[in-house]
């Protein structure tokens, strides 16, 4: 059994810490709403009649919000407890996908997509921040990876239910049930999350910013600059894909939703493996290996010819996905401060969000003017440049 004490370790922990394990049930049951509509937002822009650039605006001032809020409401949540700011986020990001239900035109589309931004961004930089403090070191990249299955779980079959219910009964009937599961998520995290209020927010926040906890060198902040490169690649991506699919192959919503369920399905059983895997081969290979996977799967999808294709390539993201993501942020814990983590994270979320927005904006203008190929090769150039930074992470030092 001591072989796969990396896998069991670090669910015991979770088993064994109700505040953990109520966040990652929280967590599951979010996702589940939220995974209901990424495949359709850039298919409902498209029906309702929307240019590639207006669609890419609507990326964009998600995007635009969502990086003024990280480091805002992390540096909120470390004063007044992350528990808190995850059960308000997870109600107003409710409100936002009502207001989309019921938008009747592009611009209550867009006003929904602000609130949205700031406040997805405020819930993921808050449980981040709260599952790094109540996770020891020695198994802090399993129990993240373990998080990401878990919240995985409760959203893998959800793009497929949200591309079908598209299909038969419209995409704003889609929006409505988000909000539904989002509102449910807000009750079960204000029940389950607030008796624990003492136990979650141990340490006392920082009165004072301590930013050589928060910088450690200049490392938090290089490694939010290569996520923001990175992130400009991936909002290209995220932006471009459901076109291409749909222009080129003729795949419906549900077709894209069952491609996205691959994704997540395979993110989901695999993101427990991968962060525990980091805890023994260390945090910056497997970030590494990650990002150079995904600019083979993105090059692939350009060639990509049927619907088969692009769920196998995206089952295979979700693998890459899982190998960078608990890695990325249990390293972001490992080199700062306890009471300085949601700082941290939202100072990562700032930049990634900006790098997204201008990608998402960048590919509306591409998709306009060019074709999908030069599209695709800019985010291709992105990520290349992005693994080339990362390169110069694993020469870094840092003194314990």
């Amino acid at each position: 059994m001591k072989r796969f004490s990396y896998v069991i370790d670090p669910l015991r922990y979770i088993f064994n810490c109700r505040p953990l394990l109520a966040l990652c049930l929280g967590e599951a049951l979010f996702m589940s709403g939220y995974s209901l509509i990424i495949p359709i937002l850039v298919l409902f822009m498209k029906s309702l009649g929307a240019t590639a650039v207006i669609t890419g605006l609507m990326f964009t001032l998600y995007r635009a919000s969502s990086s003024v809020s990280p480091y805002i409401s992390g540096m909120i949540a470390d004063r007044i407890g992350h528990t808190k700011a995850i059960i308000g986020s997870t109600f107003f990001y409710a409100v936002s996908m009502l207001i989309i239900a019921l938008a009747p035109n592009f611009w209550y589309i867009a006003i929904a997509q602000i609130i949205a931004g700031f406040f997805f961004i405020t819930y993921t930089v808050s449980t981040d921040a709260l599952a790094s403090k109540l996770a020891s070191k020695e198994v802090r990249g399993g129990v993240m990876g373990a998080r990401w299955s878990i919240a995985g779980a409760g959203g893998a079959a959800a793009p497929l239910l949200g591309g079908y219910l598209a299909t038969e009964i419209g995409y704003r009937f889609v929006y409505g049930v988000c909000f539904v599961f989002i509102l449910i998520t807000g009750l079960y995290f204000f029940l389950a999350l607030s008796r624990e209020e003492k136990e979650v927010t141990e340490s006392k926040p920082a009165h004072e910013w301590n930013w050589k906890a928060i910088f450690v060198g200049g490392l938090v902040l290089y490694l939010a600059f290569i996520i923001f490169i990175d992130n400009i690649g991936t909002g290209i991506f995220e932006l471009s894909l459901p076109l291409l699919v749909s222009d080129r192959m003729g795949l419906s919503s549900a077709a894209l939703g069952t491609a996205w369920s691959a994704f997540i399905l395979t993110m989901t059983i695999s993101a427990f493996f991968m962060g525990g895997l980091s805890d023994k081969v260390g945090r910056k290979p497997m970030m590494l290996f990650g990002i150079g996977s995904w600019i083979v799967v993105g090059f692939l999808i350009l060639y990509a010819t049927s619907a088969p294709h692009i769920i196998i390539l995206l089952a295979f993201g979700g693998l890459m996905t899982a190998t960078i993501s608990p890695s990325l942020e249990a390293f972001i814990a490992d080199i700062t401060a306890k009471g300085e983590r949601g700082r941290a994270y939202g100072i990562v979320g700032s930049f990634s969000s900006i790098g997204y927005m201008g990608g998402a904006f960048l590919g509306g203008i591409l998709l306009d003017r060019v074709s999908y190929y030069p599209t695709f090769m800019t985010m291709l150039v992105f990520w290349i440049v992005t693994f080339a930074l990362f390169m110069t992470l694993m020469f870094t030092r840092r003194k314990e």
